[in-house]
C-alpha cells in the first residue's frame, strides 16, 4: 500500500481544508436546479418590536416581544458566497399588561443581498451578513393600526458553540399612503442551514 491512496487528491479537499468524499462538492451554488422546497431557507426566532408614533418620540412607544419566522429563496447566486434571495419574516407579537392587551401582525417582503454564511444552503462560511429592502405590512388590535411600510433590514449569520444563530435589526424608512407609525425590531434566533 503506497502513501497516495491514503492521502485526498486535490479535488477532496475543499477551499475551507475540509475533507470530502468521493462524488461530494463545496459550491452548492452550482447545484442550482434542484427543487424549489430544496433551496428554500429557514429561521426561527424570538424578537422585540418598538412602534412609534411618528413625531412623537420614545415617549409614546408600544413595545411587543414577538416570534419571528424567517423563510427566503435565493434566486440568483455568484459563486460560493453571494446571493439575492427574497423572503419574508413574518411576526407574530402580543402584549398583555394593564395598559392593554395588544396583538401585532408583521409581514415584510424583503429583497436581500447576502454575503458569506446564509447566501445559500450550502455555505460552510461561519460568518455572513445580509442587507434587504421592501414593502412590509403591519397590523396591531387593540389601537386598530394597519398600515404599510416601507423597510430595510440588516442581518448577521455566525455559529456560536457550534448553533447556526442569526442577528437581525429591522426598521421601517416610512409610511405607504396612510400610516403614522414608525416600527422598530431587533431578533435572534436559530438558522436552520
Amino acid at each position: 500500500m503506497s502513501l497516495s491512496t491514503l492521502s485526498p487528491t486535490a479535488a477532496q479537499v475543499d477551499p475551507y481544508g475540509v475533507y470530502l468524499g468521493k462524488g461530494e462538492k463545496t459550491d452548492g451554488s452550482k447545484n442550482q436546479n434542484g427543487k424549489f422546497k430544496d433551496q428554500l431557507m429557514q429561521e426561527l426566532g424570538s424578537a422585540v418590536y418598538f412602534m412609534i408614533p411618528q413625531g412623537a418620540g420614545a415617549l409614546y412607544e408600544i413595545s411587543l416581544p414577538g416570534i419571528c419566522y424567517s423563510l427566503r429563496y435565493p434566486w440568483h447566486v455568484r459563486g460560493d458566497d453571494f446571493s439575492i434571495s427574497t423572503g419574508t419574516y413574518g411576526t407574530v407579537g402580543l402584549n398583555i399588561s394593564n395598559l392593554g392587551s395588544y396583538f401585532m401582525l408583521q409581514l415584510p417582503l424583503l429583497t436581500e443581498v447576502n454575503l458569506g454564511r446564509g447566501s445559500t444552503l450550502q455555505n460552510p462560511r461561519n460568518l455572513g451578513v445580509s442587507a434587504g429592502l421592501g414593502p412590509e405590512l403591519t397590523t396591531l388590535s387593540g389601537l386598530n393600526i394597519t398600515q404599510v411600510n416601507l423597510t430595510y433590514s440588516l442581518a448577521l449569520r455566525f455559529r456560536l458553540a457550534g448553533r447556526p444563530v442569526y442577528l437581525r435589526y429591522g426598521s421601517s424608512i416610512g409610511t405607504i399612503g396612510r400610516g403614522d407609525y414608525q416600527v422598530y425590531s431587533l431578533s435572534l434566533g436559530n438558522s436552520f442551514f
